[in-house]
C-alpha cells in the first residue's frame, strides 16, 4: 500500500482535532466523502469541523449528517491537529477563506483522485486510478478498523455513485462497484431511490434553463466540438444558481460525432468558468493544466480571466487543433 496512505492511517489513529475541507461547487463525492470521514474519526473521539465554501446543493440534503456542513469558519472553536482536503484537484478549489486559512497548515493531508492534483498538502495521497474520494475514503477507513455505520455507508454510496454516474463513466473500477454492493447487501439501499435524489429530481426552473442553454448550443470543427454558453442574464431571467447546473456539461457529450464538449459560464463580468467533457481522445486534463485548471481524461475545469468570447475562440481552436 503507498506510504502516503499509512502516513495519513497513522495520523488518524489518535488525532484530537481536524478540520475537513472540500471543493467549491460540490457534488456527492465531495460530501459524502467528507461526512463519511468525520464520522469515521469521531469512533475515536477526535473533534470535526466540515466545511465546504459552498454550502450543501438541494439534492444533496438527504445525506446523513449533511446539515453540519458550514461554509465559514464562525463557529470553529479549536485549532485543528490536522487539516483534510478531500476531492480537490486543485487548491484554489478550497475556496479562498480556507486557502488564506489553512494552505499551510503544517499538517495538511490531501486525498484526491484527479491526475492534474499538484500535491500541495503536507502529505498527499492521490491515486488518479481511483473511482472517487469516497472509494479512497472507504479503504482508509477499512484500514483505521472504524465501523462503517449505515450513515458512513450512504455517504460512500453516493460519493462513489456520483462521480461514476451510476457507474457509466470510464473512472468506473471493479473496486468502486465492490464496494457499492457489499454496501447495498449489508445495509439494503435501493439503488433506483438514490439515483432518483441525486440525478432526476429537478427544479422548473432548471429545466427551463436547461432548455435554453441545449437550444444555443453551437457546433465546430465539423461537428466534433460543442459549446453551451450560460450568461449571468439566463440565469438570473430563469431564477437559477450555480447548483442548478450540475450535469449541463455532460449533456454536450452525448451529441453524435462530439469528441469534446464546453460549456463556459459567466461568473462575473471578465470571469468566465469553463467546462470541459472529453470522449477520451483527447485527454481534457492535459489541456486544462495549462490554463491552471485540472481534472480527469474526460472530465476538467478551470476559471478564466476574459470575456466569454474570447475565451470561446481561443478554446475552438486550441482544441481543433490537438483534435487534428
Amino acid at each position: 500500500m503507498d506510504s502516503e496512505f499509512q502516513r495519513i492511517v497513522d495520523v488518524s489513529k489518535d488525532l484530537r482535532s481536524a478540520v475537513i475541507i472540500s471543493h467549491e461547487n460540490p457534488e456527492g463525492d465531495a460530501l459524502g466523502s467528507s461526512l463519511a470521514w468525520a464520522m469515521a474519526l469521531e469512533q475515536n473521539d477526535t473533534k470535526t469541523y466540515v466545511y465546504n465554501p459552498d454550502g450543501v446543493p438541494r439534492n444533496l440534503r438527504f445525506l446523513p449528517g449533511a446539515q453540519r456542513i458550514r461554509s465559514d469558519f464562525e463557529r470553529l472553536d479549536f485549532d485543528p491537529e490536522a487539516v483534510f482536503v478531500i476531492d480537490c484537484g486543485q487548491p484554489m478549489r478550497m475556496g479562498d477563506e480556507a486557502s488564506e486559512k489553512f494552505l499551510q497548515h503544517p499538517l495538511l493531508i490531501n486525498i484526491d483522485h484527479h491526475p492534474t492534483n499538484p500535491r500541495f498538502g503536507r502529505i498527499n495521497w492521490v491515486e488518479p486510478e481511483a473511482s472517487s474520494a469516497g472509494e479512497l475514503i472507504y479503504k482508509l477507513i477499512k484500514e483505521l478498523g472504524r465501523e462503517i455505520t449505515r450513515e458512513i455507508a450512504l455517504n460512500i454510496y453516493v460519493a462513489i455513485v456520483v462521480d461514476t454516474r451510476s457507474f457509466q463513466n470510464a473512472n468506473t473500477t471493479p473496486d468502486a462497484m465492490q464496494i457499492c454492493c457489499e454496501l447495498t447487501e449489508r445495509f439494503g439501499f435501493k439503488p433506483a431511490e438514490v439515483a432518483k435524489k441525486v440525478f432526476f429530481t429537478q427544479s422548473y426552473n432548471r429545466l427551463k434553463l436547461l432548455g435554453r442553454a441545449l437550444s444555443g448550443v453551437e457546433l465546430f470543427a465539423d461537428g466534433k466540438i460543442a459549446v453551451m454558453t450560460i450568461t449571468s442574464e439566463m440565469m438570473e431571467e430563469s431564477g437559477t444558481d450555480v447548483e442548478d447546473l450540475e450535469g449541463f456539461a455532460e449533456e454536450l457529450r452525448t451529441i453524435e460525432g462530439v469528441k469534446v464538449g464546453i460549456m463556459l459560464r459567466e461568473e462575473a463580468k471578465g470571469k468566465v468558468k469553463i467546462s470541459l467533457r472529453s470522449d477520451g481522445e483527447l485527454d481534457v486534463s492535459e489541456y486544462i493544466k495549462e490554463l491552471g485548471g485540472g481534472g480527469h481524461r474526460r472530465a476538467a475545469g478551470a476559471n478564466l480571466d476574459g470575456s466569454v468570447d474570447e475565451i470561446k475562440k481561443r478554446l475552438i481552436e486550441d482544441i481543433a487543433e490537438r483534435l487534428g
